[in-house]
């Protein structure tokens, strides 16, 4: 996360001139406080932060109850990534001059990039009370929200009255990017995305926010190139990861393993680039490459309900019944009511259909309603596995129509990653499900 402080001091001529003119008033009088405190005002605005830090030091020695200084050192400092001198001289900014929105917004701030959301929350929340245009407590609230993973038209609403305020904020556009992304406005998405790639080339973030929303607009040679140019310029695990989805939804499955080992390599605590990985094995039928990155995964995080449902498939794939159920029913627990869910809500009724036949209903039901969501962005997701899906729950509960509409519109956005998978089919044929031909058929020949 970056944000400047443009604007806040003269044009750059006249802020030069200023600048020099006031540092001679400094060596003339150094214990001068309006010196300082004008002094520093300017050095801030103009982004020369360590400067700004020498000249407000003695300023709050000289001044300790002055708000205005503290607010302007804590602001050099949260740029110098000082968070805790920040967050010193910040809270007691706050405690000094407690309506003033600006020194929450730039707390919370600071707070944020220390990972502490709840806190960050709060002290954003309170920015917006006393300004309701605060432009950075608009996009703090709207960071803290979308790192929670929640209330995503929120998000879109914080961010969109930021970038209105700051239109060159690559950060700004980055959050709006991604809010979007979680709203399925793919085409706004790709816009902001796009803005945000413009103003910060060298941004991780901005790079696989535009690979995503290209990839969800289905325009995967773009995705690719977008991917491949942002791994070029750096090789990072996320940079590799994006590159990865990218060249799964191209159908280019043999790079995409190569692409995700590497990032795995590069630091094997990144859990999505992984996660990944497992998901193509799988899907290429390398069952047991799969399991032994699963089981890596859930190592370190036994809760991981991705892994708990990819691992019940493999489970029940390898004729392991009782294991993928155990798996399967652990991962719904956790993934709840997200798109996720709905393989394993799927692979639960299908164990159940010849026990228990009304409780495989139920798990259907929930497979139709939860395909519906959208997707996390950063895991590989497709309409047509998502169609799937649907449409085997849908001819399971009887609902032959639905089922060969879902799969034919599935097929229709079928591209090189996704391939008949006999493995899925076998698991309705005991007892033998009505209509199952009929969508095989179409898979083979839509």
């Amino acid at each position: 996360m970056a944000r400047s402080a443009a604007g806040r001091g003269e044009d750059s001529d006249e802020g030069e001139v200023l600048i020099a003119n006031l540092l001679g008033l400094l060596h003339a009088r150094p214990d001068d406080l309006a010196v300082r405190r004008e002094l520093g005002f300017e050095l801030t605005g103009a982004e020369c932060w360590e400067v700004a830090v020498e000249v407000l030091s003695p300023a709050v020695e000289l001044a300790p109850r002055d708000a205005d200084v503290r607010l302007d050192l804590g602001c050099a400092l949260s740029a110098l990534e000082r968070w805790a001198d920040a967050e010193e001289q910040l809270t007691k900014a706050v405690a000094l001059s407690p309506g003033l929105a600006c020194t929450y917004a730039e707390l919370g701030y600071v707070l944020l990039c220390q990972q502490r959301l709840e806190e960050a929350g709060i002290a954003s929340h309170k920015a917006l009370v006393h300004d309701p245009g605060s432009a950075l407590g608009h996009l703090c609230l709207a960071e803290v929200l979308q790192t929670a993973r929640t209330r995503a038209g929120d998000v879109a609403t914080h961010a969109r009255v930021a970038v209105d305020a700051w239109p060159d904020s690559a950060w700004g556009h980055a959050v709006l990017a991604q809010a979007l992304l979680d709203t399925g406005d793919y085409g706004g998405a790709h816009q902001a995305a796009s803005r945000a790639h413009e103003l910060d080339p060298g941004s991780d973030r901005a790079a696989q926010l535009l690979c995503w929303a290209l990839g969800e607009l289905q325009r995967w040679r773009e995705a690719v190139r977008a991917a491949e140019q942002a791994a070029a310029r750096k090789a990072t695990p996320w940079t590799l990861n994006a590159l990865g989805w990218a060249l799964i939804g191209r159908g280019h499955l043999h790079a995409a393993e190569q692409v995700l080992r590497r990032a795995v390599a590069l630091d094997p605590a990144v859990r999505i680039c992984r996660w990944n990985l497992a998901w193509l094995l799988a899907r290429v039928g390398r069952m047991r490459e799969a399991e032994a990155n699963l089981t890596v995964l859930l190592h370190h995080d036994r809760d991981d309900g991705q892994a708990l449902g990819l691992l019940g498939w493999i489970h029940l794939a390898s004729g392991r019944g009782e294991q993928a159920r155990e798996e399967l029913r652990r991962a719904v627990r956790l993934l709840g009511t997200t798109r996720t869910a709905a393989r394993p809500l799927l692979l639960i009724g299908a164990l159940e259909r010849a026990e228990n036949p009304p409780l495989a209903r139920r798990y259907f039901l929930a497979a139709t309603a939860v395909a519906d969501r959208l997707p996390s962005p950063d895991i590989y997701s497709h309409p047509c596995g998502t169609g799937e899906i649907q449409a085997l729950a849908f001819a399971a509960l009887g609902e032959g129509d639905r089922a060969r509409q879902c799969l034919e519109q599935a097929l229709a956005a079928r591209d090189g990653s996704d391939r008949f998978d006999p493995r899925l089919y076998e698991q309705f044929t005991q007892p033998p499900l009505p209509g199952l031909d009929v969508l095989i058929r179409l898979w083979k020949d839509p």
